[in-house]
């Protein structure tokens, strides 16, 4: 009775062990300057799962046991983007991203206004209660005699 317990104790115990998701944290800076990197993306490369890091550069993702090789994919604007391997066993990942010595183009934002849009509309239009359509048609039509 002893033994069959402590063999589906085994079991149980084996049972959650695989259900359970390897937890990887990091922190993701700038190569040259060491300064932490806001807000970059961080992926699995084989799963469909991501986060991105937090306003000090600290990153937490769940990776699923059943994941193949899985390596993290890490992008931010201005940066090149980088693939590291997951090593078992590791947790805890300190990423450096090379600059993108590239320049993003020139971005022109325009705004419109309500007097822009009465400038370009040379006819006013207005909403007119019916109330106030019926003294202006008896206002025609006593200019009109």
């Amino acid at each position: 009775m002893k033994l069959s317990y402590t063999i589906y104790l085994l079991l149980l115990s084996t049972v959650i062990c695989l259900g359970q998701n390897l937890s990887v944290t990091g922190m993701v800076r700038d190569r040259e300057t060491r300064q932490p990197i806001v807000y970059s993306t961080i992926s699995i490369k084989p799963a469909q799962t991501g986060t991105a890091t937090n306003s000090k550069g600290a990153f937490t993702l769940a990776i699923p046991q059943n994941t193949v090789n899985p390596a993290l994919v890490i992008s931010s604007i201005g940066y090149q983007t980088d693939t590291v391997a997951i090593v078992a066993g590791k947790t805890n990942y300190e990423i450096s991203l090379n600059p993108d010595k590239k320049s993003l183009n020139e971005v022109v934002v325009t705004g419109v206004s309500r007097a822009t849009l009465a400038r370009e509309n040379p006819i006013p239009i207005i909403a007119i209660s019916t109330k106030k359509w019926s003294r202006l048609q008896k206002v025609m039509l006593l200019m009109c005699w």
